[in-house]
């Protein structure tokens, strides 16, 4: 890419690692030679995201961005709970229709999303940085006990993809799983399709839904992007260049479910409150609000078959934290 574009020639790509992986150069390379790299197909496919973001969404009134941006996950997702298969048989039916490759790492360990993420953040709120900057995991650890309390609590389980503004002007932004409300949007999107939900001030709340995966879906933004060239389209990156770009932040709290075999692997002292605690069962859970910045410096989470999904509108903001507190 970088040769294309000293050597006079615009660019359009699907390539969200490489874009994600290496973004500073590519807008400082935009800037110098004054062409254009387009990559709508990078993110949600046939989903026109960013060009949106681009024009449509000015910086100071887009509240939150919550997306499903992986088509893998969220079809294994969907067949554990609509056909009740365990996570290895969805997984292998993913990859026998060719929804998943024959090394899954990148899409079910959130690699793949947290890519997307990063060029998605970028054209929502001016932000860049790198994809190991972003807290991130996949669906590797969810299991069918999981999405049997998620159906008791009416909910499904999706990996989000989320940025949310905060009062005090800095973002919060994650991909994790999340249990999501069986009447909101994300909610209908199953098997491969993707969908992103954008709130802003006056526009409230917008749904996009669409193949995020599959060759055709692709080859559309693909070729959306090559005519856009036709008339010298390129992105202005508006909320990086012409307004103050905003800061990602760890200084939030978040209400997450964790479920795990031994509560001896689980730091209760890390979170500010329990709600709910099962400890029934040979497999156990709680539900809890713990501050961000504890998920960022352990992997905890991660480790000894232990499962973290957050819940419905999970950030709880620092304000709302004393509150509650002092409730």
């Amino acid at each position: 890419v970088s040769t294309a574009l000293r050597n006079g020639k615009q660019v359009v790509s699907a390539s969200k690692k490489m874009l994600a992986e290496h973004l500073p150069q590519l807008l400082k390379l935009q800037k110098e030679t004054g062409l254009s790299v387009l990559y709508e197909a990078a993110a949600c496919a046939s989903i026109p995201v960013i060009r949106n973001l681009e024009e449509y969404y000015d910086n100071d009134l887009l509240h939150s961005i919550r997306a499903i941006v992986n088509g893998s996950t969220n079809f294994i997702l969907t067949k554990m709970f609509e056909e009740k298969l365990d996570f290895k048989a969805a997984l292998l039916l993913a990859q026998q229709l060719g929804f998943a490759e024959a090394d899954p790492t990148l899409d079910i360990e959130g690699y793949d999303a947290v890519n997307k993420w990063t060029l998605l953040l970028n054209h929502a709120y001016g932000i860049v940085t790198h994809p190991q900057d972003i807290l991130f995991t996949g669906i590797q650890s969810i299991q069918g006990t999981d999405a049997a309390v998620a159906k008791e609590k009416n909910y499904d389980i999706k990996l989000v993809a989320q940025a949310k503004k905060l009062r005090n002007g800095k973002v919060a932004a994650f991909v994790l799983p999340q249990f999501v409300k069986l009447n909101e949007p994300l909610s209908f999107v199953k098997n491969e399709y993707n969908g992103v939900v954008i709130e802003s001030g006056f526009a409230d709340k917008q749904f996009f839904y669409g193949k995020g995966a599959g060759s055709f879906p692709t080859a559309s933004a693909v070729l959306s992007d090559i005519s856009a060239l036709r008339y010298d389209y390129h992105y202005e990156y508006k909320k990086l260049y012409h307004h103050k770009p905003h800061e990602l932040t760890s200084d939030y709290y978040v209400r997450a479910y964790v479920s795990f075999d031994n509560l001896k692997y689980v730091p209760k002292e890390s979170f500010e409150w329990i709600e709910e605690w099962h400890a029934d069962n040979d497999r156990k859970y709680l539900i809890g609000v713990i501050h961000f910045a504890e998920l960022k410096k352990d992997n905890w989470w991660r480790e000894n078959n232990t499962t973290l999904i957050l819940t419905p509108d999970p950030i709880i903001e620092d304000v709302e934290v004393r509150k509650l507190k002092k409730k």
